[in-house]
Order: C-alpha cells, then sequence, then structure tokens
C-alpha cells in the first residue's frame, strides 16, 4: 500500500471521527445535534455510513466494529430519537458509541504508525538509526554499551596520534621539548 494512499485514508479516517463526535451530540438534551434539522442530520449520518465503508475495508479482520458503527447510526432514526429511550437504553447506545470512537481513533493510529513505517523503510538512514534505537538484535546490541563507545573512543584518538606522528606532522623529538619538565622526566 502506497504512502499517499494511508495519508488519503487517514484524512478520510479523520473525516469521519470529526462527524462521529457530531453525531455524539444526540446524547445531549439541549444539544446543536438534538435540534438539527432532519435533513441536515441525514446528511451527517449519510457521510458516517459512506466513510464507515473504508473503516470495514481497513478493518479486514474486525469486521463486526465497522459494522457497529452503521448499527449505531441505522438505529437513530432523527435527532430527537435518543431523548425518547430509557436512561438504559441511552447508556448503552452511548457506550457502544464510545466503543467505535475507541476503534476509530486506534486505526488512525494504526494507520499513521503504518505510514511512519512506509517512510522510515523508504529511507536506509532511517533503518539503522531505528535498528539503533529499537536496542537492536544481537550484535547490533553491542554497539549501545557504554564500554563499547569508551573502548571506540579511546581507539580512535589512539589512531589519530599515531597517524600525527607517522606522517611526521610533528615530530617526537619537538614534542618532547614542548612538554612539562615533570613529563619530561618520564620519557626516555
Amino acid at each position: 500500500m502506497s504512502a499517499k494512499l494511508v495519508r488519503n485514508q487517514i484524512s478520510e479516517l479523520e473525516i469521519l471521527l470529526e462527524d462521529w463526535i457530531k453525531f455524539h451530540g444526540i446524547f445531549e438534551l439541549n444539544s446543536e445535534l438534538a435540534m438539527m434539522p432532519s435533513d441536515e442530520f441525514l446528511a451527517l449520518k449519510n457521510s458516517i455510513a459512506l466513510r464507515q465503508d473504508l473503516l470495514m475495508n481497513i478493518l479486514e479482520s474486525e469486521k463486526e466494529v465497522g459494522q457497529m458503527v452503521l448499527d449505531i447510526v441505522s438505529r437513530v432514526a432523527a435527532p430527537d430519537y435518543v431523548p425518547q429511550l430509557s436512561d438504559i437504553a441511552r447508556k448503552r447506545l452511548e457506550s457502544e458509541w464510545n466503543s467505535a470512537y475507541i476503534c476509530i481513533n486506534e486505526t488512525i493510529g494504526f494507520l499513521e504508525k503504518k505510514l511512519d513505517h512506509q517512510v522510515s523503510v523508504a529511507r536506509p538512514d532511517q533503518m539503522i538509526l531505528q535498528l539503533f534505537r529499537s536496542g537492536g538484535t544481537g550484535f547490533f546490541r553491542i554497539f549501545q554499551s557504554t564500554w563499547f563507545k569508551f573502548i571506540a573512543f579511546l581507539l580512535v584518538i589512539g589512531l589519530i596520534i599515531y597517524g600525527i606522528f607517522a606522517l611526521e606532522i610533528l615530530s617526537w623529538e619537538d614534542t618532547k621539548n614542548h612538554l612539562p619538565s615533570f613529563i619530561q622526566s618520564f620519557l626516555p
């Protein structure tokens, strides 16, 4: 699945989430949604139903969750339906709404993680960083130890000093003359 398609799915599900939050207004007795004209309410229900199909396609193994969204929307025929329900029925419907809300959010999170993974796989430098961040496995884990970093630092410093003297950028005799006298007493 391409990154562009995943981004498109995320944006569609974010619209579904916004509509779903608006739809939650039916549980509040004096909300704007409870007073909404029926044609606007039907347009909101239609928008949710259309995007619910996308949710069903993404959640291939959990179709019952996507179906729950459609069931809730189809049960509420008009904005004034919920105030007519008993408290127990309204709480049950709101509990189902909350479950669907959580599912939509989890699906968006899943797709965002998938998108991040696709972007990082596309860049090899990100793959290497991801190995080091996650602790790697087996061989790569040794590179994160403090002792390895300390020994690597000493080795690099030693190679730099050796290179300076091997390439005769500095001569040993000139360097000895510039050292403090107490250090010169230890040198041959």
